[in-house]
């Protein structure tokens, strides 16, 4: 069962969000179905949620049972039965149908166009040219048909069956910053940096690097005393409006220093009905002095919780940004602060 890098990360990021896979055994149960021969071979890690995941995937998706059915469909079929009726488990499923999809034999697996032969070839045996019924009305009458219905054939060419489902956004940077930009271009104090790495990655080499400097609030350093956007920079990505209400945003840091101090990171969305930027902020901040240093770690929000920092005029039905803000909260003590970091794989979901 194939599946390109994204399909993988937003897999990932999906079966973490089943409700108590937390849990080693809740983990466990979703290899129901798959004979213990393979389960008692398969490489697990007991105190890691994410990476048990992940080694499961990695191994299952290479495992086909005496049915040549491929291990990963039981662990994916087993995962929707447990969200089945919430709209986690609609993604999932939505996924698993893209997945198997993508996985039909080709001869050449480098372009899903090339799957069209033989999936019809595999439905509908062809008939020899010569056969009696390849004469020139039938063959005229099957081109009039293509070319004014489509059809099923016209889908399978079509359909793009390597994009992930249309209601997820996913962010993996690889060789690229996919249009993530900073909200406001930083003065040439801040020697502000924005580009797509392979430095690190969290589950590639690939990854988004910012570099900034930041000031405290009214820091007797700063370069311009009235305006505020020394204290801060934020980066961003557009997409077209949509209602992301109860939806999840998510994205992975990486902090390569550990002696950064005096500011936070905090996701945020905008909703810029009538032309008019308003801001969401999640609820959690994440401080660098509560980091594990060179490790990557979540970060995350729900578009509309109760507990977020809302703008009066922000609508949750109308979003169309999401993004990160480095915050200085040094005060006025804080003088110029460098800081460095690598984020990978943003989803909303």
């Amino acid at each position: 069962m194939n599946m390109n890098r994204q399909q993988y990360s937003i897999l990932i990021n999906l079966l973490c969000d089943i409700p108590g896979t937390d849990n080693y055994n809740t983990r466990t149960t979703l290899l129901a179905g798959i004979p213990d021969r393979v389960k008692d071979g398969l490489n697990r890690n007991s105190e890691n949620k994410r990476t048990d995941l992940e080694l499961l995937v990695s191994q299952l998706s290479m495992i086909h049972l005496n049915s040549d059915k491929a291990a990963l469909e039981t662990f994916l079929d087993n995962a929707c039965d447990r969200t089945e009726g919430i709209l986690l488990g609609q993604q999932l499923n939505e996924l698993r149908e893209h997945i198997a999809a993508s996985s039909i034999p080709t001869e050449n697996q480098d372009s899903p166009l090339q799957s069209t032969p033989s999936v019809i070839s595999a439905i509908t045996p062809s008939p020899p040219l010569s056969h009696p019924l390849w004469s020139l009305k039938t063959i005229l009458l099957l081109i009039a048909i293509l070319v004014i219905s489509g059809g099923a054939f016209g889908f399978w060419v079509t359909h793009d069956w390597t994009r992930p489902p249309a209601s997820i956004h996913a962010y993996t940077f690889d060789n690229t910053t996919q249009d993530w930009e900073f909200v406001q271009k930083p003065p040439e104090q801040q020697h502000a940096l924005l580009q797509a790495t392979q430095d690190q990655g969290h589950t590639s080499k690939g990854s988004l690097l910012i570099e900034t400097t930041i000031w405290g609030s009214k820091s007797a350093t700063i370069p311009e005393p009235d305006n505020d956007i020394y204290t801060h920079t934020a980066i961003r990505t557009f997409f077209n409006d949509e209602n992301d209400l109860g939806k999840t945003v998510s994205c992975y840091l990486y902090l390569p220093s550990s002696s950064l101090t005096g500011v936070y990171f905090r996701l945020f969305v905008i909703s810029d009905k009538n032309d008019n930027d308003s801001y969401e902020y999640g609820k959690d901040k994440l401080y660098p002095e509560t980091m594990p240093q060179q490790e990557w770690i979540e970060i995350s929000m729900v578009i509309g919780h109760h507990e977020n920092q809302t703008d009066p005029t922000f609508d949750p039905g109308h979003v169309n940004y999401i993004g990160l803000l480095i915050q200085g909260n040094g005060g006025q003590n804080m003088s110029s602060t460098a800081v460095r970091l690598y984020i990978d794989d943003c989803t909303v979901r």
